[in-house]
């Protein structure tokens, strides 16, 4: 499996005997792998940008509601037909709330009461933010391919209280893990 999060730099760690990790440590674990996959999120390498569409304040008036739900695509491409036959996708919100959703972080008329829910597809479960790193249950197979995507989904959603008027931001970064 491998293991490397965007805008994250992951190093290897090596062990050595009699030294004990105190408090304030920072612990940095990769893996070295002999392939690797091109990741893109809707054909864009890198850091991308997905736009919901804009809905009404209204269409969020009681808690848990959710609207404009919009799909995304994670793809892979350039791997090796003997290398890894599957790819999961893990990831690692920023600012995510008590319900595993992306909080609202947009810097000016930021819309209140309304967060971002990341979706295995669009209509699909949740993938619940809370705890860190978390993987996704949705599977690209590649069965010998060099390429293959799968498509996820992210919408609004109200948290308590009705939703006002303004913009909405959220981040996650994502990792391809190699199976």
């Amino acid at each position: 499996m491998y293991v490397a999060f965007k805008k994250f730099a992951i190093a290897a760690v090596i062990a050595t005997p009699g030294i004990a990790l105190a408090d304030n440590t920072i612990t940095f674990q990769g893996e070295v792998t002999d392939q690797t996959c091109a990741v893109t999120v809707n054909g864009t390498t890198g850091n991308a940008t997905v736009l919901l569409p804009t809905v009404s304040s209204a269409d969020l008036a009681a808690a848990n509601t959710k609207a404009g739900a919009t799909p995304f695509t994670l793809g892979v491409s350039g791997c090796s037909p003997t290398g890894p036959q599957a790819v999961k996708f893990k990831f690692n919100g920023r600012n995510v709330d008590a319900n595993g959703n992306l909080s609202n972080i947009a810097g000016s008329n930021p819309a209140s009461n309304v967060a971002l829910q990341l979706l295995e597809s669009v209509g699909g479960n949740q993938i619940n933010l809370s705890g860190g790193v978390v993987t996704a249950n949705s599977v690209i197979n590649l069965n010998g391919a060099a390429s293959g995507s799968h498509d996820f989904g992210v919408q609004y959603i109200s948290v308590p209280g009705s939703a006002t008027a303004g913009l909405v931001t959220g981040v996650t970064e994502y990792t391809a893990s190699y199976q």
